[in-house]
């Protein structure tokens, strides 16, 4: 992604969510950036690191072939685990 310089921030904008902030359980908006086949997608939750949701946990109870329920661009909710 892009690189922001420290002194593009001035003091009363509102810092860039960091992914050490975000707590266990919490639910976030995101759009899926990559998909990677039994691996799991890559989702931009507007953080500073994209998030990794493994395959696993794309679907209950299954697991699905990834590119049959997500693709790049798709607006996901997503849970923060531990």
């Amino acid at each position: 992604g892009p690189i922001f310089s420290e002194e593009a921030w001035s003091d009363d904008m509102p810092s860039e969510l960091k992914v050490q902030d975000l707590e266990e359980g919490q639910e976030l908006s995101g759009i899926v950036v990559r998909v990677v086949e039994e691996l799991g997608c890559f989702v931009d939750v507007g953080a500073d690191k994209q998030g990794l949701v493994h395959a696993t946990q794309v679907a209950r109870g299954y697991t699905p072939i990834l590119s049959e329920v997500v693709q790049p661009g798709q607006m996901v909710q997503v849970w923060v685990k531990a």
